[in-house]
């Protein structure tokens, strides 16, 4: 059957064997990928290690109903032998791309990371001095100062002018909003007087 996606895929009678299409070849191996000894690997495993192939499939214009075709029709399908969903391959695959984002950047800021050097001494000099340790910064030291935060909120920020004066709240604003509710509530209780 794999013979047959072949030559059906590249359109021409009596294709040659060694002219497979990548996206089959590369179907073709996630479907072998799939199948250990004793059942069948986890698909996050599998599409981490072909990841690559997503990638050129949908760099080709395939969408994820046809990426979900080739591989069920390269056998790559669940344990019960059903073809996998478009929801869980695309899933699965943002979910490994997002995972080799995120150790790509580690790797990169790793490489960037500048290694320090301990100064050694010259020969006939004196031996560098032991760096100061860093001394602990003070909690308000990492408040700006002149800005508006949410714990006074009372005052106005220095840069609003007479016309922000909604930016300013009153310290009873909590009280009024309290009395409007039970005003509210008693009206709901009462009975209608219809």
């Amino acid at each position: 059957m794999v013979g047959s996606i072949a030559k059906a895929k590249t359109g021409k009678r009596g294709a040659s064997p060694e002219k497979v299409d990548p996206i089959l070849a590369g179907a073709q191996e996630i479907a072998a990928s799939l199948i250990v000894p004793g059942g069948q690997a986890s698909l996050d495993f599998v599409i981490e290690k072909h990841l690559a192939w997503f990638d050129t499939a949908q760099a080709r214009g395939m969408q994820w109903r046809h990426i979900a075709g080739v591989l069920a029709k390269a056998g790559a399908c669940r344990e019960n032998g059903q073809p996998f969903t478009i929801g869980h391959l695309s899933a699965v695959v943002w979910r490994q791309r997002q995972k080799a984002a995120r150790a790509g950047s580690r790797s990169r800021q790793q490489k960037e990371t500048p290694v320090k050097r301990a100064k050694t001494a010259k020969p006939g000099g004196t031996p560098p001095a032991a760096p100061e340790p860093e001394r602990p910064r003070r909690k308000d030291a990492a408040k700006p100062k002149g800005k508006e935060t949410q714990t006074s909120a009372i005052r106005v920020a220095p840069e609003a002018g007479p016309q922000d004066h909604r930016l300013a709240r009153r310290p009873h604003d909590r009280d009024d909003v309290r009395a409007f509710m039970q005003r509210a509530a008693e009206l709901r209780r009462r009975p209608d007087d219809d």
